[in-house]
């Protein structure tokens, strides 16, 4: 009788780390962003870049804050942006925007603990708290 290992997942290691999974994330959140833009106008442009800004600031904020070492290339704060951002209405207010990347990443992701360690996805929170 042959003795097994149990272990969890992943059984298999594909090489990548967070840090490159973040940024194929962020390539292709990318390919929607572009076509909100194409098909609404110049209006998601703006809440993208919003969206974005008030993620990187929060984050910014909160390393401040606590005197934690701020790590901009995991690209985290890009997809939790970018999905915020594509979740919106089309033609939301700015205010709601930065308030949602505020409680995304400030309330939601960092109050947790930060990457990986957050109960409930950062950008529907935010989504969620705009309503």
């Amino acid at each position: 009788m042959e003795n097994f290992v149990v272990s969890s997942a992943p059984y298999k290691h594909s090489g990548n780390d967070i840090n490159k999974m973040f940024l194929y994330m962020a390539i292709a959140l990318v390919i929607p962003g572009v076509f909100a833009v194409v098909t609404f106008g110049f209006y998601p442009l703006v809440i993208i870049l919003l969206s974005l800004a008030s993620c990187l600031l929060s984050e910014c904020l909160f390393n401040l804050i606590t005197k934690k070492k701020f790590l901009v290339y995991d690209f985290s704060f890009f997809v939790t942006g970018m999905v915020l951002a594509l979740t919106m209405p089309h033609k939301i207010p700015f205010y709601f925007v930065i308030a949602a990347g505020f409680v995304s990443i400030f309330v939601t992701k960092m109050a947790f603990g930060g990457l990986g360690r957050n109960k409930f996805n950062p950008a529907l929170v935010g989504r969620c708290f705009v309503g």
